[in-house]
């Protein structure tokens, strides 16, 4: 996105991965982009907010990308109670999105369909279009 012309300073890469977060570091420092990295369970913990934003209860967040992270998480182990951890996962992009903001998901594990029934419901904001 920095490369497409978007300020570097208002992007953020989080992953639960050190490793990945240490690998999307170098290629911005290579790239001499300053996006802001950091290490976070996504399900458990809201992203570092950038210098510039300032917590809300709406959500801070224009444009949430997933490449994969919730085929990932679909793949969990199920809980004792059956409940499968991807099922926190709408819920938690609803919180940190602000409204009228964009979620865009990349999946090889659901068709559209199936996403849209696990995101656009009655019990997030989301809405697909």
């Amino acid at each position: 996105m920095a490369e497409a012309g978007y300020p570097a300073t208002h992007l953020s890469g989080i992953d639960y991965s050190p490793g990945a977060v240490k690998l999307a570091q170098s290629i911005a420092v290579t790239r001499e982009h300053a996006v802001a990295f950091s290490t976070s369970d996504f399900l458990q913990d809201d992203p570092p907010l950038l210098p510039h934003m300032q917590a809300s209860s709406e959500g801070v967040w224009d444009l949430v990308l997933d490449k994969g992270t919730f085929d990932a998480i679909a793949l969990g182990v199920k809980d004792e109670h059956g409940k499968s951890p991807a099922a926190q996962y709408p819920g938690r992009i609803d919180k940190i999105l602000k409204p009228g903001g964009y979620f865009l998901i990349t999946s090889c594990n659901f068709t559209e369909e199936e996403l849209k029934e696990h995101f656009a419901t009655s019990a997030t904001r989301l809405v697909y279009q």
